[in-house]
């Protein structure tokens, strides 16, 4: 159950980027794309999940099996991947 992260070069806060988990991509957003991201989950007709968390648990290291925080933040944003549209907040860099 390893894990790839796919993210563009120089990701900026207003990026879109995708997780690689479990041979499914995993679709976020950051909080700062918020209107990205609600017009993306009308058009799929999914709900808004929010998620918070330091970068560094899902940089493509870890399963949603192990027994860690990065281990329960995969999970979560594995059990949520085709039900919702993940928002995204950096837990120690972004202040809403």
């Amino acid at each position: 159950m390893g894990i790839v992260l796919l993210t563009p070069g120089n990701a900026r806060a207003t990026d879109k980027f995708n997780l690689r988990l479990n041979n499914q991509t995993i679709v976020m957003w950051r909080t700062a794309d918020l209107e990205a991201a609600k017009k993306a989950a009308a058009a799929a007709l999914k709900r808004i999940a929010w998620g918070s968390s330091a970068t560094k648990m899902i940089n493509g290291r870890g399963t949603i099996s192990a027994d860690t925080l990065r281990g329960a933040a995969l999970h979560a944003l594995y059990a949520y991947r085709s039900q919702t549209a993940l928002i995204f907040e950096e837990a120690y860099e972004e202040n809403h």
